[in-house]
């Protein structure tokens, strides 16, 4: 079913509007459970429109993303410094994948975690050299996503995947070469630290937004109420979903385990 024209208006001022209770990524879910009944692609379309930053930038952080954080996502998702906003990041990759994506932004994304979040044009251009080195690989990896039996994605079979093309916890450690400045706590203590904004997590993100994303494009969900679901079993923390934002982890460590959703094509 289409989105009439005030269905579609409604949509965009609903993905306009800062979440009341909810985490950025529930309130993600919850605008697809909300028109439910329409097509994915029409409902993803409308709040891009309503997240893009600015028209050609490939950034969708704007409208009820801003000012949210990581929190809401499984663990295996869950940025390293919990007040990134990882739903912008989720559903920018989203977004790109409306389209299908190129071997650039392929690259593009791959670099994005092979190389720290630069400052300068020059580091942008090394972040993109570095991941077109491994963009086929990415890609591979991406499209034969490993499902669990009943067909869902397997997180510890992913993370053996990346393993094998050398991307693991060590190799994206997030503190290990230091960047951007910030504060974090650690056993009670603050100290100044300087984070990269590279990490298995933010991989892992980026894999399971793309692999939406691809069900998207290619009409694998037979209605958004279906893409709600898919996020629910594989994206969204559900030790914490009664209790609310607040109560979702905030270790800025998560440990791997094992996580729902169905296979790509």
């Amino acid at each position: 079913m289409s989105l009439s024209h005030a269905e579609r208006a409604e949509l965009v001022r609903l993905a306009s509007t800062p979440p009341d209770a909810r985490t950025g990524i529930q309130q993600l879910a919850w605008l697809y459970r909300q028109f439910g009944a329409h097509g994915t692609a029409e409902v993803t379309a409308a709040i891009a429109e309503a997240t893009h930053n600015f028209p050609g930038s490939p950034m969708y952080f704007s409208g009820f993303i801003a000012g949210t954080d990581s929190q809401g996502f499984r663990a295996e998702l869950v940025d390293p410094l919990l007040s990134n906003p990882q739903t912008g990041h989720f559903f920018s990759y989203v977004a790109w994948a409306l389209d299908g994506v190129s071997d650039l932004e392929y690259a593009a994304a791959i670099g994005h975690e092979l190389f720290p979040d630069p400052l300068d044009d020059a580091a942008h251009s090394t972040q993109l050299a570095r991941g077109m080195q491994h963009a086929a690989a990415f890609r591979r990896i991406v499209v034969h996503q490993p499902m669990t039996p009943t067909g869902q994605l397997d997180y510890i079979a992913l993370d053996i995947a990346l393993n094998t093309e050398g991307w693991n916890a060590t190799t994206l450690e997030p503190w290990a070469h230091a960047w951007l400045p910030t504060w974090h706590m650690d056993d009670g203590w603050q100290y100044r630290d300087l984070y990269t904004g590279n990490s298995l997590q933010d991989l892992r993100c980026t894999v399971a937004a793309l692999v939406f994303g691809h069900i998207v494009q290619a009409g694998g969900f037979h209605n958004a109420g279906q893409a709600a679901a898919w996020l629910d079993a594989n994206v969204l923390d559900h030790r914490h979903a009664a209790a609310g934002p607040s109560s979702t982890p905030t270790s800025p460590r998560p440990s791997p385990r094992p996580v729902p959703g169905p296979r790509l094509g």
